[in-house]
């Protein structure tokens, strides 16, 4: 994998790295997040495709190094801005369009501004007439998704009383319900990693 890459194979959409990630090869994340910038700088669709088949691809909105829709927009990469809001809901495409990245811009502002035309027109199209509820402060689209069931939650509980659905949400709440979602999620996952470690451990002993 990593001679494929200092190579140089890894443009297009069908290359040697493609093809080893597509096996299952397996990269570090720092090179992955290197992978998907590429791939916004060149409009490949190849490695987002791979990364949200593996459950891997988390949109960050704040990190000017990490791969997001507004890196997407602001290279004009038409065929990956058409194939994300394609596989991603649409709910999670507006959410992410509405919010602010490091330069303290929308993706919306970004491709108002864009000098291709076609990317305004995809993303108004993907997020014409969807409601989501308002008020994360999150910079990932995990912390989002997390958010916005947490608040659906609320609602319906509020429902139950017999109290409005337009209720807003206390911030208040949104937070404690995120912070147990957060602590059940890290249980969970020291919980696996441990048996990783105790697996790479007994693979050792074998060895030797």
């Amino acid at each position: 994998m990593l001679v494929a890459i200092e190579s140089g194979n890894v443009l297009g959409n069908e290359n040697t790295t493609s093809l080893l990630l597509e096996v299952g090869s397996h990269l570090d994340k720092d090179i992955w997040d290197k992978l998907l910038i590429l791939a916004a700088d060149h409009d490949l669709i190849v490695y987002p495709r791979i990364a949200i088949k593996q459950n891997i691809l988390s949109l960050r909105y704040k990190d000017e190094d990490h791969f997001s829709i507004h890196k997407v927009i602001k290279c004009e990469a038409i065929n990956l801005l058409q194939y994300i809001c394609e596989h991603y809901d649409r709910k999670s495409i507006k959410r992410a369009s509405a919010k602010k990245d490091y330069s303290g811009k929308t993706a919306v502002a970004l491709a108002e501004k864009c000098e291709n035309k076609d990317i305004k027109k995809e993303l108004e199209e993907a997020i014409r007439g969807v409601e989501f509820l308002e008020g994360s402060d999150s910079d990932t689209l995990l912390e989002d998704e997390i958010i916005q069931s947490v608040n659906e939650d609320v609602l319906v509980k509020l429902q139950d009383t017999g109290d409005s659905m337009h209720t807003p949400v206390p911030r208040k709440t949104e937070r404690e319900y995120l912070r147990q979602m957060k602590e059940e999620f890290n249980e969970q996952y020291k919980k696996e990693m441990m048996e990783k470690e105790d697996t790479i451990k007994q693979l050792k002993n074998v060895v030797v």
